[in-house]
């Protein structure tokens, strides 16, 4: 027992000294015991605890792939092919008619998508592969016929290769581990954005022109003179090949056509 003030405490006997604590007399101080007890309670219940910020949880993001767009794109994904044999084998005519079925369905798939709200990430990847699967396959068969120039065919094909390559780089690099064949074809788990610039865009029209009026060729010496159509063709030719190769360039150099998801990326 301790005297302090007149007022005599007890301590525990036999507890530790960090948890002794001292009683008074309840005759003395049993009151004032008592008038503490809420403001005890209210502790307890208050439970404060520091205020620690948490990082945010990464966003799990899954790209809706089956769209009408999506659908069209790939359309003409599958018709390039037969349109690059019918030029080989000289049925032109057909070749005419699918080369302008995935030229009007080129515009219908970005229109659809803008006016009805149904963009996907997986619709910038297929678009710009459509249009150039188109423009590849095309143009190999045209050069093989003689009816494109061997440089010309060899400049837009060394572009497209390199786009290809940069975008498989792209994926494997953007792709959270595991990386696994399954999960780098799943078109559906997003990691990369493919952006064209407007210089790209405008060598992309041009490209299609100059193909175009290739395909159509035999038609328009119809209703044009051979001499001047072939002149007016070659200059054409000069533009495209050098906006063919700014365009390529502007790929490599520029870093706003090709864009990452982020490191917040869960899948």
């Amino acid at each position: 027992m301790m005297l302090t003030n007149g007022i005599v405490y007890r301590t525990l006997i036999g507890a530790p000294v960090r948890s002794r604590v001292l009683l008074p007399r309840a005759s003395l101080l049993g009151s004032r015991c008592d008038a503490f007890r809420p403001l005890k309670t209210s502790a307890r219940l208050l439970n404060l605890k520091p205020n620690v910020e948490t990082e945010p949880k990464p966003l799990k993001i899954i790209d809706n792939i089956y769209t009408i767009p999506n659908f069209l794109t790939m359309t003409r994904i599958a018709t390039a092919p037969v349109i690059g044999y019918c030029i080989y084998t000289g049925y032109m005519n057909t070749a005419i008619s699918l080369f302008t079925y995935s030229c009007v369905t080129d515009f219908l798939d970005g229109f659809i998508a803008r006016k009805f709200n149904m963009k996907s990430i997986l619709g910038t990847i297929l678009d710009p592969i459509a249009d150039k699967l188109l423009m590849g396959i095309c143009t190999i068969s045209l050069s093989v016929v003689s009816i494109m120039p061997g440089y010309m065919g060899a400049l837009i094909i060394g572009k497209d290769a390199m786009l290809a390559l940069m975008g498989v780089y792209y994926r494997y690099v953007t792709l959270p581990a595991p990386k696994t064949f399954k999960r780098f074809a799943n078109l559906s788990i997003p990691t990369v954005s493919v952006e064209p610039n407007l210089l790209s865009k405008i060598n992309t029209g041009l490209q299609m022109v100059y193909v175009g009026n290739l395909v159509f060729k035999p038609q328009i010496e119809q209703w044009i003179m051979s001499d001047y159509y072939g002149a007016l063709l070659g200059n054409f030719e000069v533009l495209v090949a050098a906006t063919t190769l700014i365009s390529a360039l502007s790929y490599i150099f520029s870093k706003r056509s090709i864009k990452t998801l982020g490191d917040k990326l869960k899948i």
